[in-house]
């Protein structure tokens, strides 16, 4: 009786499984389908490859131009599919073959009030959090020009789905399975300079910079201690702080229990630099 139903409960289960995941994915490629009605004018063009220094010269001004050769940036390859729609492709954490969760670059060349889809086809966790409502951010040099907010959540359509073959991949993993992260949007201003990411930036410089306005204060000084822990594989310092009073007697202080904090394992954690 409890094989019967078994069977009976898994058959269920993955019908009703099946139904949901191709109903996904009937709307996720009607949304598509809807934003590309130029596609046909426009040949699969590579417009971004990080690999060669100059940006691919593109006789179609309505083309976006993008950049990521800059501090945390990490976008490798952008290809057009269509008038509007582009396929990203990210490099990996430094040092691995793999470890593509998160974004970083800049886009310009354009225009307002037009609906633009982006897909990053090489993520490599079968779960997001952009499946439970998150949003890509968003930064308008032209919003924070106007005085109002440079950073902001964005986006619509959006859907987190198993990578369909695109033909040559980024990465040659074998079976190693990747997903992709779709959105469209608009940009409020034509001739914008944008930047497109994750989770807020918190770059090795910013960290840098932090530290040393510690430094500057007489008063910290009393309670902060500054050293280098180790070198990074990259060759950065990877410093460590020690929060005390450091006026305490040796004994008092050979005394204390220690309490280690740390944040931001991975170069994506930006969160993780933020609250710590």
């Amino acid at each position: 009786y409890m094989c019967v139903y078994m069977c009976v409960y898994m058959c269920v289960y993955m019908c009703v499984y099946m139904c949901v995941y191709m109903w996904d994915r009937t709307i996720h490629l009607l949304h598509l389908q809807g934003n590309s009605t130029a596609s046909s004018d426009v040949q699969q063009t590579t417009v971004y490859d990080y690999s060669n220094e100059s940006p691919p010269q593109t006789c179609r001004s309505k083309t976006l131009a993008f950049e990521s050769r800059f501090e945390s940036g990490n976008l490798c390859k952008a290809t057009q599919v269509s008038q509007y729609h582009y396929n990203l492709q990210l490099r990996t954490d430094l040092y691995t073959d793999r470890h593509t969760q998160w974004y970083y670059f800049k886009v310009s060349n354009m225009e307002a009030k037009v609906t633009y889809t982006f897909s990053i086809t090489n993520l490599m966790k079968k779960g997001s959090l952009y499946q439970e409502g998150m949003k890509p951010l968003l930064y308008s040099e032209r919003e924070v020009a106007s005085g109002r907010c440079g950073w902001s959540r964005v986006g619509h359509h959006i859907s987190y789905h198993p990578t369909e073959p695109l033909g040559e991949e980024l990465l040659s993993s074998g079976e190693r399975q990747h997903y992709t992260l779709t959105w469209q949007m608009e940009f409020l201003w034509s001739g914008d300079q944008c930047y497109l990411a994750h989770c807020y930036p918190y770059p090795y410089t910013k960290l840098l910079s932090y530290l040393d306005g510690l430094g500057t204060s007489q008063e910290r000084k009393k309670f902060v201690k500054r050293e280098t822990l180790c070198h990074t594989l990259a060759g950065n310092i990877c410093p460590v702080l020690t929060v005390t009073d450091f006026s305490a007697s040796e004994k008092v202080m050979v005394g204390r229990r220690g309490v280690v904090i740390s944040a931001r394992v991975h170069p994506g954690e930006t969160n993780g630099s933020w609250m710590m």
